[in-house]
């Protein structure tokens, strides 16, 4: 547990709390939540009035504040509670859930307080963490992982930010399996699925563009090479999903190869002439 850097120490009074404890099925605290871990704590006016961060539960949990969001002390019971881990739309939602009951919610400001699961989410390349509140049955994200009141908050692994639709032009450039984004950094590999047919390639990122603020429908532009796969270039563009793919999907090395739509046609060479038999000579005698 620690406070804003030069703050002078007030200690929050720990009376009830324990760790990793498993528990009947009678201490269910709702239907799909299963309580692990509670701490109750008194935050006298030591807590009001100053940024606190209160980490809980080897740091599997952070609940803070900023200057004026609790406005008088007050009592708060923390728990752990463990769920299933499920998805909602593309957002994965991890097990452990932060229970927050207040004794006075009216002792907190509007903007409420910051609350973060540290669990059951890894930012990746393109992927991000965020904070989402129990609203009904479903969960909601939190604007700047702030909640207000009695609350049950969870960690969500969503993708990061970038164009997944758009359109798709094409340039000509290295003759490969290749393509410029404006999302991606060089190197990252592509798996381009037409929306129309669902066909799909993957592509090798190698140059910068198109511009999206020219541009703001342009998801990427392919290759020549690549765009043939899925139309002729008198096309011009097509409709398209795109999504990054790492080294362990087996689409990945697809990236590497020359489709069969590349691959050169030379004009038939002459046909190799046949030696035909000279006839037998006529002797005269």
């Amino acid at each position: 547990m620690r406070k804003g850097a030069g703050m002078f120490f007030v200690a929050a009074f720990v009376v009830w709390g324990f760790s990793a404890r498993p528990v009947a099925a009678e201490e269910t605290v709702a239907p799909t939540f299963i309580r692990e871990d509670r701490v109750i704590l008194y935050l006298d006016w030591g807590f009001v009035g100053r940024p606190v961060t209160l980490d809980l539960f080897d740091d599997s949990i952070r609940v803070s504040w900023d200057t004026g969001d609790l406005t008088a002390p007050t009592i708060l019971m923390v728990e752990r509670e463990r769920t299933a881990t499920t998805t909602q739309g593309d957002v994965i939602l991890g097990e452990d859930v932060a229970h927050l009951t207040w004794a006075d919610p009216n002792h907190l400001s509007e903007r409420g307080v910051k609350v973060e699961v540290h669990t059951g989410c890894v930012v990746g390349d393109w992927t991000t963490c965020a904070s989402y509140r129990l609203a009904g049955t479903s969960w909601s994200e939190l604007t700047d992982a702030r909640a207000y009141g009695h609350v049950r908050v969870r960690a969500g692994e969503k993708p990061s930010s970038y164009m997944r639709e758009g359109k798709a032009s094409w340039y000509a450039y290295k003759n490969c399996r290749c393509a410029a984004s404006p999302d991606f950094p060089k190197g990252t590999r592509v798996r381009v699925t037409s929306a129309l047919t669902g066909k799909y390639t993957v592509v090798r990122i190698n140059d910068w563009g198109p511009e999206r603020d020219i541009f703001p429908e342009r998801v990427i532009d392919l290759d020549a090479v690549a765009f043939k796969e899925f139309a002729p270039l008198g096309a011009g563009v097509i409709t398209v999903k795109v999504e990054p793919i790492g080294p362990d999907d087996p689409d990945y090395v697809l990236a590497d190869q020359m489709p069969s739509t590349a691959v050169l046609v030379t004009s038939p060479s002459a046909p190799t002439p046949v030696a035909k038999p000279e006839p037998a000579p006529t002797w005269n005698y």
